[in-house]
């Protein structure tokens, strides 16, 4: 059956309104089929401060956001350093390093090329899904990868495919990279936002094994640790991080010493990171801020504890005060050690 154009723009919106309806994130957070690709790219550092922002996350992502978390991709890929690829800009509107090393790199060519021989980008364009497989199968066939479509596979709606598009859309689709909406439609002119994007970049990297697929995996579990208010507690065997509970409130404890030995402390700060990046009691924007207080604690190359100081972080909001909250909220004291307490 041929589906015509009014049919195809009735499906869109439909979709649109069941997607909205179903599944509706709380205000500010992941929603929940997001939160753990989030957070990985979080913990992996692949993507900016701006783009794992959670008042943004529902947002429709643009082609420069988009370009800046394909360049991450290679760099993940590759074991490089973003900063290592080349940043030369032949783009006349806009400036963004990150669109320069997505061209350099062949991933992108722009929207426009002027008489003067330079390009127009778009950069605040909303990105489509037909410009999204362009770019990523870009990089997965300059990653090495065989990237032969495959043109047996036709959607209802194939005739609104670009052409210049068409050939890395059907190795998207045929892979399970891009996947079609529903009722055989590809929706190439679609849009997508922040966390959709961010969720298809994870998903690749661990397709192509890029990225360790146990980021987000405890290995802490029923045999070598306890589970107190939604948090695991190591016992000491399998961790030098320490915890304690008293009077009603969970602490963990960072130390230079446990037993008359000197433990690695870098070592402690990322087993109680990854013990609150799989709490099941912990919001996002306060687990990034506390990812944020417990990195910058501690200075490696002076081995000290950066300064005393006693804050105090929301369990749900994240808000960062200097005075306790009356429920949920984490106190952070550093003196010669960093204390991290939960208060339900």
């Amino acid at each position: 059956m041929t589906i015509n154009k009014g049919q195809k723009i009735l499906v869109y919106i439909l979709l649109i309104a069941m997607t909205f309806f179903v599944s509706l994130p709380v205000a500010g957070q992941p929603s929940e089929w997001a939160e753990d690709h989030v957070k990985a790219l979080l913990m992996a550092e692949m993507a900016s401060d701006d783009i794992l922002d959670s008042k943004g996350l529902q947002n429709p992502i643009t082609r420069q956001e988009f370009a800046e978390l394909v360049v991450y991709l290679y760099a993940q890929a590759k074991g490089v350093s973003v900063e290592s690829i080349p940043q030369w800009n032949p783009f006349k509107d806009t400036k963004n390093p990150m669109v320069a090393r997505a061209y350099n790199l062949g991933i992108v060519n722009g929207t426009a090329v002027l008489e003067d021989g330079r390009r127009l980008f778009s950069p605040d364009a909303l990105v489509t899904r037909e410009q999204m497989a362009v770019m990523l199968v870009n990089e997965i066939k300059l990653l090495g990868i065989e990237t032969q479509p495959d043109y047996s596979k036709s959607f209802s709606d194939q005739d609104d495919i670009s052409t210049w598009a068409y050939e890395q859309l059907s190795f998207a689709t045929e892979e399970n990279i891009i996947l079609g909406v529903g009722n055989n439609l590809v929706a190439p002119r679609a849009n997508a936002t922040r966390e959709q994007a961010i969720t298809l970049v994870h998903k690749i990297a661990l397709k192509y094994a890029w990225m360790d697929k146990n980021i987000l995996i405890s290995r802490f579990n029923a045999s070598n640790a306890l589970k107190t208010y939604g948090f695991f507690r190591p016992k000491s065997q399998v961790s030098d991080l320490q915890s304690y509970v008293e009077n009603g409130a969970l602490t963990f404890r960072i130390s230079y010493w446990l037993d008359s030995y000197t433990v690695d402390i870098p070592k402690q700060q990322e087993d109680l990171i990854h013990i609150l990046s799989v709490s099941d009691t912990l919001s996002y924007d306060a687990f990034v801020a506390l990812k944020n207080k417990i990195e910058g604690a501690y200075d490696p190359i002076s081995k000290n504890f950066n300064n005393a100081s006693r804050v105090y972080i929301h369990g749900t909001t994240g808000q960062i005060s200097n005075q306790a909250f009356s429920s949920d909220y984490f106190e952070l004291y550093i003196d010669d050690a960093l204390f991290l307490t939960y208060r339900p």
